[in-house]
């Protein structure tokens, strides 16, 4: 990420926030894309640790979607991809 990006940089409808825009641009907040960087870390340690087990770093994942966490997590790197 651009260390000079702000939410709605690229917004050509002057609008002031989200809600007003009509240009589609993105108005997502630098630190969401800075969390889904450390979840992107995190997973790939998380798969070390496991050995590179993708049974157990599947567990984990089941595990940890009970509690809907890596639910939003995975749509948060989807949505970066």
């Amino acid at each position: 990420m651009d260390k000079g990006y702000f939410a709605g940089m690229n917004c050509t409808c002057m609008a002031y926030s989200e809600n007003e825009c009509c240009c589609d641009a993105d108005w997502t907040e630098p630190e969401i894309y800075k969390l889904r960087e450390q979840v992107k870390e995190y997973a790939g340690v998380a798969y070390q640790l496991l050995g590179g087990d993708t049974a157990a770093m599947d567990d984990l994942y089941d595990m940890l979607r009970e509690d809907k966490f890596i639910d939003d997590c995975d749509e948060w790197i989807e949505d970066d991809t």
